[in-house]
Parts: structure tokens; sequence; C-alpha cells
């Protein structure tokens, strides 16, 4: 569990993608299923956040990066950011 740094947030945040998306939702009032061509972009308010903008439904993939959270391959130690490129290099 970490601090959660989005703009005004005062509570904490699991490091699962589930958890985010759930805390998103009730506590920001993000729609993280948005992902069609024509949703709105929004700018992540992460405290540090380059201004990013992106889908909300990439939000959760996205806030992970700032918790740091990594998956190691057990083959070669090499980190990865995101669970899905994890997958893709494990196969």
């Amino acid at each position: 569990v970490h601090p959660c740094y989005w703009k005004g947030c005062t509570m904490h945040i699991g490091v699962e993608h589930k958890q985010i998306t759930r805390h998103l939702q009730q506590y920001h009032g993000i729609n993280t299923s948005a992902t069609s061509e024509d949703t709105q972009q929004i700018t992540c308010l992460w405290k540090g956040c380059p201004n990013s903008r992106m889908k909300p439904g990439n939000l959760p993939r996205h806030i992970l990066s700032h918790l740091g959270v990594r998956w190691r391959c057990s083959t070669c130690q090499a980190p990865l950011s995101r669970e899905d490129a994890f997958r893709r290099h494990t196969l």
C-alpha cells in the first residue's frame, strides 16, 4: 500500500491494477473502462507527473509506474515496468 499522490488525495492505494481502478472510480470519479477512440483524454494529476495525457482506461497502468511497481524476469533478471510487457517478454 502506497500513499495516493493524486492532487488533493490523502488516501492510500494498493499496488494491484484492480485496487487502483477501484480507487480512481470511487475517490476521483474516473471511469477507467473508457478506452474507445472517441474517449476524451485526461491529464494525470499525480504529484510530479509532467502533465501526461491519456485515455482513462490507461490510467491504472500509468499509476503503477508512479508507484515503482516492477516485474522481474526470472530468466534474465530484466525489470519491466508493465505487466503486459512482462507477459510478452516471458513468452
